[in-house]
């Protein structure tokens, strides 16, 4: 006999060879009659494609920790002054009129014509920007995508920042064969591109235009040596998000946001070349590509998200549907303010535990870069050991910078801290203090399932796959049915499957 999770655990195997389209939340098991020969024969062939699956939904993948080492033979590109400097990619020295770009070798499918559907894509990264110790200093950083073969900035200018020179932006036929859209971590303010009330260091979304679209101040020390981290992230919402890291004047790190709405398909072609592009002018500074991950999606596994919907158990109404990422009733969806008498609420019940802010930043090592696992849009995750409860953890960080990540950090306490299933990654605890938000989860030693099917950090056996396909839809039925009100996650795939010292599958990132 087939039991539900069965039934549901073949779903799940064919949703991980698709990675793509959601699992329905409430599927009509009176249709689905399998005979026993029958369910061999679905096993067998899905056994076929999983040993045999082509990595067709990723459709980029890199991490470049050193430079000096080449990834799966597709190098980084380097032109104009950009050199290679032990296991970073400087791409401009300190002086002036210089300009140099890196590019990853190949070019990424940005949108799909006939479908009109665009790919998600999340670079992060980390550079410096250093004026060594001079007050004065120009021009900046900037991370864009644009028409393959983009031509060199001619004549030499630092105001474009590597990509466009004065000259080529006067010319209307230029800009016309030569789309880009970039996001600049500009260092200097040019009164014919950057509005009179801007400030010198600043963060903006440009257009096919150094004149940008949208901007904010960047709190940077450009004087000192200093790493900076940013994370650009654009999804089918498109919504182009933009999360990087400044000081405060007590030079404690700072998360900044910035997001502009675009449709990408108006302003690029289907396919592009992208990387980062830094110059300078009269003035100098050094610039510096410490490290660099991108991921990409092919556009033609794109789903559009469903409008969200509330199915009734035939034995029994659900009270309420909780959806991922949506706040409670009462809540405010914009502007949502944070107050620490949720203390009182989150306290009173039996988990997860508050955690003491001081042990936290003593674990992370004040939240160093070694112990950081990844970087996602809206926070970073750290591997640490918590003498308190002497085992490891993974914290994540979540950013206050955006009523996005404010609303995610509430939604995980108050409810994803009162699922208990064995499949699901445990919230172990809490903490907000001193503009910190931050969850403490059991540590999964063997990351993600993504890293396994596409990224070849060991092979799965069939027994193993079969494993995790029925844990993962085990998990799914206690969302979806079990639990006393609905929670559909909305965002099932690859990477939020966890797996475990014995590659048993949780899912991971319900807030």
């Amino acid at each position: 006999m087939v039991s539900q999770v069965d039934v549901v655990a073949i779903q799940s195997l064919s949703y991980l060879i698709t990675i793509g389209k959601p699992l329905n939340p409430k599927p009509t098991f009176s249709s689905m009659v399998f005979q026993a020969p029958k369910l061999r024969i679905i096993c067998l062939l899905i056994s076929i494609f999983l040993l045999l699956i082509n990595p067709c939904a990723t459709q980029i993948f890199f991490n470049y920790t050193d430079f000096s080492q080449t990834i799966n033979n597709k190098p980084i590109i380097r032109t104009g002054n950009a050199t290679i400097s032990g296991s970073v990619i400087q791409l401009t020295p300190d002086e002036v009129d210089n300009w140099g770009r890196a590019t990853y070798s190949e070019q990424m499918h940005l949108w799909e014509e006939k479908s009109e559907k665009v790919a998600n894509f999340t670079s992060n990264f980390s550079f410096i920007i250093n004026s060594q110790g001079k007050d004065r200093y120009s021009d900046g950083i900037a991370f864009f995508l644009s028409t393959p073969d983009f031509p060199a900035p001619r004549p030499t200018d630092g105001a474009g920042l590597g990509l466009v020179s004065r000259n080529q932006m006067e010319q209307p036929i230029f800009l016309a064969a030569n789309k880009f859209v970039a996001v600049e971590f500009d260092t200097f303010q040019n009164e014919e591109f950057d509005p009179l009330n801007s400030v010198r260091e600043h963060v903006g979304i440009n257009i096919n235009n150094m004149e940008s679209q949208i901007s904010t101040p960047w709190y940077c020390t450009i004087k000192e040596n200093r790493t900076y981290s940013a994370s650009i992230n654009y999804s089918s919402t498109q919504n182009l998000s933009v999360t990087f890291t400044g000081f405060n004047y007590d030079n404690t790190t700072i998360q900044q946001h910035l997001s502009f709405v675009i449709n990408l398909i108006d302003h690029l072609p289907e396919s592009v070349e992208f990387g980062f592009s830094a110059s300078t002018g009269l003035i100098s500074e050094l610039h510096i590509l410490s490290t660099w991950s991108s991921e990409s999606t092919s556009p033609s596994t794109i789903q559009q998200s469903p409008a969200p919907s509330v199915e009734k158990n035939k034995d029994e109404p659900k009270t309420k549907l909780v959806e991922k990422v949506s706040s409670r009733e009462g809540e405010k969806e914009e502007g949502l303010g944070f107050d620490l008498s949720m203390d009182d609420e989150f306290e009173r019940s039996t988990r997860p535990k508050k955690f003491s802010y001081k042990e936290l930043v003593s674990a992370t090592s004040n939240f160093a870069e070694e112990n950081k696992l990844g970087q996602g849009g809206f926070d970073g995750v750290y591997k640490v050991y918590l003498r308190v409860i002497n085992t490891y953890v993974a914290i994540k960080r979540v950013s206050r910078g955006s009523a996005q990540g404010i609303k995610e950090y509430i939604s995980e306490v108050r409810i994803t801290g009162q699922l208990k299933h064995r499949n699901l990654v445990q919230l172990i605890g809490w903490c907000h203090e001193k503009n910190d938000l931050l969850l403490i989860y059991e540590f999964m030693s063997n990351g993600s399932l993504d890293l396994h099917l596409f990224r070849g950090k060991s092979l799965l056996t069939w027994v193993v796959r079969y494993n995790i396909a029925r844990g993962l839809a085990s998990a799914l039925l206690y969302l979806h049915e079990e639990w006393e009100q609905c929670v559909l996650h909305r965002d099932t795939k690859s990477s939020n499957v966890m797996l475990d010292s014995n590659f048993n599958a949780k899912i991971g990132d319900l807030a």
